[in-house]
């Protein structure tokens, strides 16, 4: 088959069985060759000899604040991958052009956000004509003139990486906490603007994780510091127009593997301290009418038990997954209960309904559930009053329904949105009394788009141990469904997440191009509940890796693509599931694209001084103690299973200011494949200077990294449609 415009320049033929890749260019570069350097390391009696552990930078910490601080060895070679990646990739660049232009034509030029009223108020964020960023604005509740806040784009200015987060106005209404990320390292800066003025004041906390949440009387602000190993576990309090080398602790986390985050309960009344790693977790309450006072903690801490908390008055809302509510349910206590006193039952855990989120309204409760097996999902609508239930539904189509929390906890308006991967998203306002909903915004797709065209539709993957993994599949209504087609194929699995079908108008570009997109909702993540999470992590994790191989067999089997024809795609803990997946089966997959990718999983895990590795623990399992974590995680690590077989193209991204997966991980795996495989096909390894584990911020700029993945994978697979 001939590929027009393609990333590489010759002719491949592969080996075992894979499939014949042409790559055509005037003149192909060569790679560049890591020097091998070996190092042997033992833990538990065996030894592992890495011959490129070279390429790891001695202060982490250092390279994330600045690049530029990378030993001159690792820079000249990191430097040499990214000119031998511009070259790969240079035959791409008007495909990537065009694909950028289809996807800016997706985005609405001038996109606002429906209003939330709160007191006096109604804020809301728009996009400027054009612009990368959204401004913060408020106006009168009912409607007047608008007042801007914060504009993103100012800001900004210019830089690419640049984010703003933790947008928090006071209870008074007077002041606004944001958090600024320069650079996209997660090294993020509080900062205070006086909204009468417009002007900032003179508070600024450096070095913090997450939100920021305020006392009641807006004097003071909570905040997490950021540790560059224990990620967060020290709360602070800050009062206003004081030093922060004044500012108190008010609760340290002290267990191993744990971080700190914190919300604020809608009453405003409550700081919630949350505590956990991947699979427990606890709840600390503080009364932020009292902001000096003593946090307490509302259930005793138990391995494996979950909690989620809010409150109605003095009475506190709690879903939890406690007692062995692995679907989840919802229990209450007083507010002033001790740690062991018991739940009482609101919702009791109903096995196959999982209660994926509620929200606690001042005359109505409101949880969403899922059918597990079937993936369907509903809210349900609880008066207070009478303990009436009745349930909103929304059919059997794979679509998302998200709750709106909203900004007050008074009224009998609920808001939710409903979008699948060929439905734009839709804004609702529902009566909970009346029963009425009105449309209240759709999504924009200024360049057109006809939801009819398009399919979307669940199926299920048999494993070989019986489980029925779901897979969500987009493609249009006129692609031929006789095995020709390509496939992007993305998972993550890890975590508890659950990967969500939404409406992204970047895929339009891929699937008009006959593409198939499918999502494989594999073992490890939480789409089917806290148990579908148990049986992908720890000694269970290979489910995560053979559940993605099952789906990509499937999809065969059904006759809608063939191996060789799938691009495989992950991002993070996803880019560990396709690099463990394309080892053990090289054959189905015709491309792999990973961004930020846990690959070095084993040395990062035996390495307590990198972020996140004890907060891992608890879904991989601790390889220097254990000797059975040890074995299990050698099973699959991607990097030590490399080996002499044929492997497909690859394109591979890593950011050098990642503070969660370092670079080195990608740079050493691909390395490692580079010197073993038995093929020609090309391994490109492209190291982003910039943006951290989540990439750029801005709007269009992220459309960049879209085109550059999707346009890989057109020319490697050459689809029938140009």
């Amino acid at each position: 088959m001939r590929l027009p415009g393609t990333v590489c320049g010759i002719i491949s033929i592969l080996a075992a069985g894979l499939p014949e890749h042409t790559l055509l260019a005037t003149e192909l570069p060569s790679p560049p060759v890591a020097e091998r350097r070996p190092v042997t390391i033992q833990h538990h009696g065996i030894r592992l000899t890495d011959d490129y552990a070279w390429l790891r930078t001695a202060d982490l910490e250092e390279a994330v604040e600045d690049p530029a601080a990378l030993e001159g060895r690792i820079r000249s070679y990191l430097d040499a991958e990214n000119s031998y990646a511009r070259a790969m990739l240079a035959p791409n660049r008007a495909l990537e052009r065009q694909l950028v232009a289809e996807m800016r034509g997706r985005l609405s030029r001038r996109d606002q956000s429906v209003p939330e009223p709160w007191g006096s108020w109604e804020y809301f964020t728009r996009y400027p004509m054009g612009a990368q960023r959204t401004v913060h604005c408020r106006r009168p509740r009912g409607g007047g003139p608008e007042q801007v806040l914060l504009d993103e784009n100012v800001l900004a200015k210019g830089r690419t990486a640049f984010s703003i987060s933790g947008v928090v106005v006071s209870p008074d209404h007077n002041l606004l906490a944001y958090s600024v990320d320069e650079d996209g390292s997660e090294r993020d800066v509080v900062k205070v603007r006086d909204l009468a003025t417009g002007r900032d004041l003179t508070d600024t906390i450096a070095e913090i994780r997450g939100d920021v949440v305020w006392s009641l009387d807006s004097q003071w602000i909570f905040y997490v510091g950021r540790d560059p190993v224990k990620w967060g576990q020290k709360v602070y309090r800050h009062k206003l127009g004081t030093p922060t080398e004044q500012d108190k602790l008010v609760y340290e986390e002290q267990e191993e593997g744990f971080s700190v985050g914190l919300r604020v309960t809608l009453s405003d009344r409550f700081l919630l301290i949350e505590s956990g790693d991947f699979s427990t977790s606890d709840v600390r309450v503080l009364d932020l009418a009292y902001p000096e006072g003593v946090s307490h903690l509302v259930v005793a801490r138990k391995k494996g038990d979950k909690y989620s908390v809010t409150n109605v008055g003095g009475r506190l809302i709690i879903l939890t997954n406690a007692d062995s509510a692995s679907d989840w349910k919802i229990g209450g206590k007083s507010v002033t209960s001790p740690a062991n006193a018991p739940l009482q039952e609101i919702v009791p855990h109903r096995a196959g309904h999982v209660i994926q989120d509620m929200v606690a309204y001042s005359d109505h409760l409101i949880w969403l559930e899922r059918d597990r097996e079937r993936g369907t999902q509903r809210i349900m609508v609880r008066r207070w009053s009478d303990g009436s239930d009745h349930a909103i539904d929304f059919g059997e189509t794979p679509g998302i329904v998200e709750i709106v929390t909203g900004l007050e906890q008074r009224g009998r308006h609920l808001r939710y949105t409903y979008q699948s991967m060929s439905q734009p998203k839709q804004v609702f306002e529902y009566d909970l009394e009346t029963r009425e909903r009105v449309l209240l915004k759709v999504e924009d797709v200024p360049s057109g788009h006809d939801p009819s065209l398009y399919v979307t539709r669940r199926i299920f993957a048999p494993t070989d141990d019986g489980a029925q993994v779901p897979v969500t599949v987009l493609y249009r209504q006129d692609t031929k469904l006789d095995g020709s087609a390509p496939v992007w194929l993305y998972g993550y699995g890890a975590y508890g997440d659950a990967e969500s079908p939404e409406f992204g108008t970047e895929r339009l570009s891929l699937v008009d191009r006959g593409f198939i997109y499918a999502i494989a909702h594999v073992r490890g993540g939480g789409e089917k509940g806290e148990g579908w999470h148990e049986s992908g992590r720890l000694k269970n994790k290979i489910n995560t890796f053979t559940d993605f191989i099952a789906v990509a067999e499937h999809l065969v089997r059904l006759g809608l693509t063939r191996p060789g024809r799938i691009a495989a795609s992950g991002q993070s803990a996803g880019g560990l599931l396709v690099g463990t997946a394309v080892n053990m089966r090289p054959d189905l997959f015709g491309a792999i694209y990973v961004e930020v990718p846990f690959v070095d999983v084993l040395n990062t895990l035996l390495d307590r001084s990198l972020p996140l590795t004890e907060a891992s623990f608890s879904e991989f399992g601790d390889p220097g103690t254990s000797r059975a974590d040890f074995q299990n995680i050698l099973r699959y690590s991607p990097y030590e299973n490399v080996r002499a077989q044929a492997y497909p193209p690859m394109l591979i991204v890593p950011s050098l200011n990642d503070a969660r997966v370092p670079y080195w991980e990608a740079a050493k795996w691909v390395a490692k494949l580079r010197h073993l495989k038995t093929d020609n096909n090309p391994i490109i390894l492209q190291v982003k200077r910039q943006g951290g584990h989540n990439g750029g911020s801005g709007r269009y700029d992220n459309l960049q990294e879209f085109a550059r993945a999707y346009a890989f994978a057109l020319q490697v697979l050459d689809p029938a449609v140009p």
